[in-house]
């Protein structure tokens, strides 16, 4: 499947994208996505941000599970980082984690312990082979690094 949608795959069922907007959430549903965590304070891009509560009402509409984590770009601090290891183990995969540029939900992927990320199955390598027997719909698109 095709989509207009920036994401980069971190794992074999968890993807990162920059700011997304109410719009984007029926679309990710289509691409197979069950989850989303916003990362991204309320009004931290000024007041054209949609809001998190716009963002979930979409998401939900949509069927999706949704979350709200916002934390700062420059830094995460070890209970935020927690908490994130906590939605991973606990939501519904595959997951889409998005911020404004899409750096910190990748940090905080990268920030759990070795322990967190196997029990989340974070450590699996994202797929190198996106063929259409692969059953994740989203896949085929990505620029896999």
């Amino acid at each position: 499947m095709h989509t207009h949608l920036s994401l980069n795959a971190v794992a074999s069922d968890v993807c990162v994208a920059p700011q997304l907007s109410p719009v984007d959430m029926a679309e990710l549903a289509r691409l197979g996505f069950k989850s989303v965590v916003n990362n991204r304070p309320d009004f931290e891009g000024g007041a054209d941000q949609p809001t998190s509560a716009s963002i979930e009402a979409a998401a939900l509409a949509a069927g999706l599970v949704y979350r709200f984590l916002p934390v700062n770009g420059m830094y995460q601090s070890p209970e935020e980082i927690a908490a994130f290891g906590q939605l991973m183990a606990e939501l519904p995969h595959p997951v889409l984690c998005f911020c404004r540029p899409g750096a910190r939900s990748g940090h905080k992927i990268a920030a759990l312990s070795p322990s967190v990320m196997l029990a989340v199955h974070v450590l699996e390598p994202a797929p190198r082979d996106v063929s259409p027997a692969w059953p994740r719909p989203w896949a085929h698109h990505l620029a896999i690094r």
